[in-house]
């Protein structure tokens, strides 16, 4: 695991939803590895990562609850971790869910429109 490069993922608007979450417990998303197995299921949901790529289980299992929830608000019913959101919009609602963030996320959140939850 290895910390983001925050001068560039600031620069990019969209990102997938995986890796939004990733940046939100100050992980470089760049550094996570797939799990092959759940590249060959159908699994529905994902991606799945191998827990190598996580400083411990529980920032893994944060990680995984943390995407289940993003999936679960958006209002798109066939939104799943591959698709995209708005880094500042979500920034803004990772910070009205109450999680904790690193500063550069809750600095993107100053960025974004008030709304309901991220774009997708």
């Amino acid at each position: 695991m290895s910390q983001p490069d925050w001068n560039l993922w600031p620069a990019r608007p969209w990102v997938k939803a995986w890796e939004a979450v990733a940046l939100s417990l100050d992980i470089e998303p760049r550094s996570l590895e797939q799990d092959p197995l759940s590249l060959m299921a159908d699994t529905g949901g994902g991606p799945f990562f191998l827990k190598q790529g996580f400083p411990d289980r529980k920032i893994k299992d944060e990680f995984d609850e943390r995407l289940r929830l993003l999936i679960a608000h958006s209002r798109n019913p066939d939104f799943s971790g591959f698709d995209k959101v708005n880094l500042a919009e979500f920034s803004a609602w990772s910070l009205s869910s109450h999680w904790t963030v690193p500063p550069e996320i809750a600095a993107l959140a100053k960025h974004a429109d008030d709304e309901a939850g991220p774009e997708h």
